[in-house]
Order: C-alpha cells, then structure tokens, then sequence
C-alpha cells in the first residue's frame, strides 16, 4: 500500500488521467449495457403478445386464412399463460435513426372453428415487432402440438 501511495505522489498527472479513464469505462459500460439497450425499444412483452393475438384474430395476412378457417372465431388464453421472449435487436427492420426494432417471440395456444365448426385447439409462435404503422407479425408458425422452442431464421 505504501508503494501505491509514493507512487501517487510521484506521478499525480498519470494517476487523475487513469482515474478519468476508469470512471469513463465504468460509465460507458452502465450506459451501453443490455439493460439500457432495451429501454429505448419499441414495445414491451404484454404489447406483443396481445398484438399477436389481435392480428391473428382480424385475419391480417391472407395465409392466415389457409391455416385457421375462421380467424373470426379465434379464442386465446390470458397472455401470462404465453411463453413471451425477447430475442434481440433486428438492424433489418430498423424503419426509423431514433430506435431500434426488438424482436419479440410469442408463443401460445388459439381455439378457432375448423371447416366443419368445431372448436380445435392449434399452437402458434410468432415473431413480433413493433413498427412506425404499429405492431407486426415477422413470422408466424401453427402446429397441433404446444412449441417447447419458438424460433425462426431470419430472411
């Protein structure tokens, strides 16, 4: 400690500039961390699963109609039963210079009528992102068995 010490006082000047700069690594890490990143994306969670479930339900893409014959009649359950994730930052679908595109994964089940009317159950898994016209499904998978992984390539 003692050597510390002398050698501070030796060389004040390199000391303050390796103080100055410790305190600007630190600040820069805080600032830049993963946490601060997602503060400044469009849309949270609970906005994408009830998203998903709206544009599923209006029908929005005409291939949702090949795969749920009466998007109408499409029930979901409470989004805390949903399996919701963040997967990350897009830079593709960045659409304006003043946030960046979170890419959100919504996975969970949907009761809709088949062609003879009956209520079936089918999973879906989507990946949403919220846009300058609002929210958007990406993708979008169905299958008859619950997802144990919600994932897709990107384009």
């Amino acid at each position: 400690m003692q050597e510390i010490i002398k050698w501070i006082k030796k060389h004040p000047l390199l000391f303050v500039m390796f103080l100055i700069l410790g305190i600007l690594v630190i600040w820069l890490g805080i600032n830049n961390s993963p946490s601060k990143q997602i503060e400044n994306i469009k849309g949270t969670p609970l906005e994408a699963c009830k998203a998903s479930q709206d544009l599923i339900k209006r029908g929005v893409k005409p291939s949702f109609g090949e795969i749920l014959k009466s998007p109408a009649s499409a029930q979901f359950y409470d989004c805390s039963q949903y399996n919701i994730n963040f997967v990350g930052l897009d830079k593709e679908l960045k659409q304006d210079k003043n946030s960046d595109i979170g890419v959100f994964m919504v996975s969970g089940s949907i009761d809709s009528q088949n062609g003879f009317g009956a209520l079936i159950r089918n999973y879906y898994c989507a990946a949403m992102f919220k846009g300058i016209d609002g929210w958007q499904i990406w993708q979008l998978n169905f299958q008859e068995e619950p997802y144990l992984n919600c994932f897709f390539d990107t384009p």
